[in-house]
């Protein structure tokens, strides 16, 4: 079963408007119902509580990437 921000998401998409100037693209707003974009934006992590990706394991990184 889907949800409604999967079918939201799903309709927004399959009736995009694709424009072919520069380039063939497509821009979606309100892609996400309102609440659950904005119960998205409340599960962000504080930035304070990261750190940069090469603390937390081997690999290397930018020190903006956490």
């Amino acid at each position: 079963m889907y949800s409604d921000a999967e079918l939201t998401l799903a309709y927004k998409f399959a009736n995009a408007r694709v424009l072919d100037f520069p380039y063939p693209h497509f821009f979606i707003e309100d892609v996400f119902p309102k609440a659950f974009y904005e119960h998205l934006q409340e599960s962000i992590p504080d930035p304070s509580v990261m750190i940069p990706i090469e603390q937390a394991r081997a690999v290397k990184g930018y020190k903006e990437r956490f």
